[in-house]
């Protein structure tokens, strides 16, 4: 089946470690699932070039391999701009607890503008990370993102 509006799918595999503590980084992603009319332009930004309102709908593995209570922020950037409504944090309390956390958001674009998702932590020892498969189930990517015009 072939869709005309303005979407991509995308995941990550590898593990992405929180490198300075305070320090926003981006997320970046390795493999791009499918996409019509946003461009993949790097291996973190997606350029628009269809204007609309976007959603923004994803999560990532967290895991923290050593100490307990800590706290990763994870957020939406257009065009270099934070997208306050699309700002959460959670608290990892214990050693190997993956968890799962959602990214949402949405943001009015324009033409060129680009999206990118963010990251800190207030731990070097929290990462983004891949999950081995258990039980028959699939892998679980470290990061799974898709945007999609919506309006």
């Amino acid at each position: 089946m072939s869709y005309s509006f303005p979407r991509i799918a995308l995941y990550d595999t590898t593990t992405q470690n929180i490198v300075t503590i305070g320090v926003p980084q981006v997320i970046t992603f390795n493999t791009l699932d499918n996409t019509s009319k946003i461009i993949h332009t790097s291996s973190s930004r997606f350029t628009i070039i269809e204007p609309g309102r976007y959603s923004i709908v994803g999560k990532a593995q967290i895991n923290l391999l050593s100490g307990s209570n800590k706290f990763i922020d994870i957020w939406i950037r257009k065009t270099g701009l934070d997208i306050p409504i699309s700002v959460g944090r959670w608290g990892i309390p214990t050693v190997n607890n993956d968890i799962s956390v959602p990214i949402l958001g949405y943001t009015d674009c324009n033409i060129n503008d680009y999206l990118e998702v963010w990251v800190t932590g207030d731990s070097t020892s929290l990462q983004i990370a891949t999950v081995a498969p258990i039980n028959g189930a699939p892998i679980v990517h470290s990061v799974d993102l898709v945007i999609i015009k919506t309006g």
